[in-house]
Order: C-alpha cells, then sequence, then structure tokens
C-alpha cells in the first residue's frame, strides 16, 4: 500500500504528530506538494493534513475520480478560533465551508481531539479520534524526573491571548522566587521583560526543540489557556513533550488535560497557588509525574498510538473502506 501525504507545512508540529512524523514508520508514505492525476497513479490513500483552502478540494476530487481512498486530519478546531489567534481572518466563513466540503468528499476522516468530533457530528460523518502521541522511535521515552529549578513554557505567537490573563501571577511567582523560567517562542516581551531570572530560546526545528528541552530539564511546565472553545480542542502536546523533558505539568481544566499526573487549575488565582504548591513540594511532583509518565508510556507512545491508524489501512486493503 502507498499513501500520499499533502501538508501546507510539512515541517511543522502538525506534519509531526499528524502525518509526516507518523506514517514512514507503518506504511510507504511520500510528502507531495503539488496534486494532478499522475502522481495519483501509484497511490491507494491521499492524506490531506488539515484540508482548509479549494486546492485540497480540488485534490481530493481527483483522488475520488481515481478511486483512491481520501483521508483527511484536523488537529484544531477551525470553527472558533479567539478573537486574539491570528489566523482568525483567514479562517472565515468562506473557508469554513471550503473545510465542510472536505469533509464531506472524504472516505475517512480523523481528529486529534473529541472535543473536534464533536464539532463536526452535526455532518453525520464517521470520525476516528487519533491522539496525539510521543514519538518513541526517534525519541525514546525514558524516566528522567528533573531535579533542577526551573519552570518552562513554549509556544507560538498565537497563545499572546493565552499568557496575558495570567501575566500578574506568572511575575508573582518568577520575582519572589529564585527558580529560573524558560520560555521557547518569539515575540515574548510582554511577558519576559518583567522576569529577572529568565531565558528565552527562539522556535526551532523539531529534532533542535526535543533535544533542548531534555537538555534542560525542567521540573514544572506551565501552559496558561484562555478557558474558550478552541482551546478545549487543543492537544496536550505539551504534556507529551514535557514529560518526556522530565517536568511536571501544570495545565488548565479542561479536558485534554485531565490526565494521570497533570495538576489542573481553573482560573488565574489557583494556577498561581497550584504552580506555588508545586514549586514547594518535591514529593508531589514525583508523584505526578510517575504517573504522567506511566500512564504515557502504556498508552501514548507512537508505537502504540500507529495501530489506529494500521487498524484504518487494513480495511481499506480489505476494500471495507
Amino acid at each position: 500500500m502507498k499513501i500520499k501525504i499533502v501538508s501546507s507545512q510539512p515541517h511543522a508540529a502538525c506534519s509531526f504528530y499528524r502525518s509526516h512524523g507518523v506514517f514512514p514508520r507503518i506504511v510507504e508514505a511520500e510528502g507531495v506538494q503539488t496534486l494532478s492525476w499522475q502522481i495519483l497513479m501509484d497511490t491507494d490513500v491521499l492524506y490531506l493534513e488539515r484540508p482548509d483552502t479549494h486546492a485540497y478540494y480540488e485534490a481530493g476530487k481527483i483522488a475520488k475520480e481515481m478511486g483512491v481512498t481520501l483521508w483527511i486530519d484536523f488537529d484544531d478546531n477551525l470553527f472558533c478560533l479567539p478573537d486574539y489567534n491570528s489566523n482568525l481572518p483567514f479562517y472565515n466563513r468562506a473557508t469554513q465551508k471550503i473545510i465542510i466540503k472536505n469533509i464531506q468528499l472524504a472516505d475517512i476522516i480523523t481528529v486529534a481531539a473529541p472535543a473536534i468530533a464533536e464539532e463536526l457530528n452535526w455532518l453525520d460523518k464517521k470520525i476516528d479520534v487519533i491522539p496525539n502521541a510521543h514519538n518513541d522511535y526517534i525519541f525514546p521515552f525514558e524516566y528522567f524526573l528533573s531535579d533542577r529549578n526551573i519552570i518552562i513554557w513554549r509556544g507560538s505567537e498565537t497563545h499572546r491571548g493565552d499568557l496575558l490573563p495570567y501575566s500578574n501571577q506568572i511575575w508573582n511567582v518568577a520575582n519572589s522566587s529564585k527558580w529560573n523560567w524558560e520560555f521557547i517562542g518569539k515575540e515574548l516581551w510582554y511577558i519576559t521583560d518583567n522576569i529577572i531570572r529568565k531565558n528565552v530560546l527562539p522556535e526551532m526545528n523539531l529534532p533542535l526543540y526535543f533535544k533542548t528541552i531534555k537538555k534542560i530539564n525542567p521540573a514544572i511546565y506551565i501552559v496558561p489557556l484562555d478557558f474558550n472553545n478552541f482551546n478545549r480542542s487543543k492537544s496536550n502536546c505539551g504534556w507529551l513533550e514535557m514529560t518526556y523533558a522530565g517536568a511536571v505539568t501544570l495545565a488548565p481544566n479542561m479536558p485534554e488535560w485531565i490526565r494521570p499526573g497533570i495538576i489542573n487549575y481553573d482560573n488565574p488565582e489557583d494556577f498561581q497557588s497550584k504552580l506555588e504548591l508545586l514549586m514547594s513540594d518535591d514529593g508531589l511532583r514525583e508523584r505526578n509525574y510517575k504517573k504522567s509518565f506511566e500512564y504515557i508510556k502504556e498508552n501514548l507512545l507512537l508505537s502504540i498510538v500507529n495501530k489506529q491508524r494500521k487498524q484504518i489501512l487494513n480495511k481499506i486493503d480489505i476494500g471495507e473502506s
């Protein structure tokens, strides 16, 4: 079986967790940037990562006309971006209509979280939830509990509206303790300028990123998020990454973050209280890190989660899709 993958950003995190980073271990896979009939002559499955343009729709139609199985995947709820997200102008009503057309055309639909599937229920299409997973094929998952007084945050510029509501709490904690703070992202001055003990790293490619966080070996990973529907659909990739790096996760009381070992908060004040508790209690950090590590090792390694993709591919082999 051969699968062709179309990704608008093959180098980015979505590709790492949902397409180019997962299929080559289980099937003959090839990435393509433009699509026409001759490219599909040797293809069994066309996989479209986050199909959100008319070009994706045209590619899907070509696949269907040639009898190629069309598989599409979404890692975010693209129907409810918050006002502060810089991608909001793109995901307007016209784009949403194209997304719906792509969903209606598809033979197989997978998403990263149940909340995304719930958003699309009205389309009356079968939707499989395949969670994001730690890629243990290339990054062995080993117990690595940190004993370093380091707090880490990582994220893109789209998270400005998530960080700002927690800024006072972050500054309160940062400037009343001797813990060091690590930030991975860009244009974070609105938070980091008011923190003395900090280090700010730029966004980086995925292999270097995993090497970097392992070297930092933080003790606590913070996930300050605004409580909105878009964030309720976001995956918990940061928890996977930072457990690999040795940290305990402090995250919002939202479905994707209610996992073994994660400490949940309900509002900015609770965020500060829980963060201070984690900083002061080594035993709590150790117990919760162990819970997260064991759960991920048993359930959310890519070598395990990829079995769901294999099952879907096997159904295509026997003509059931």
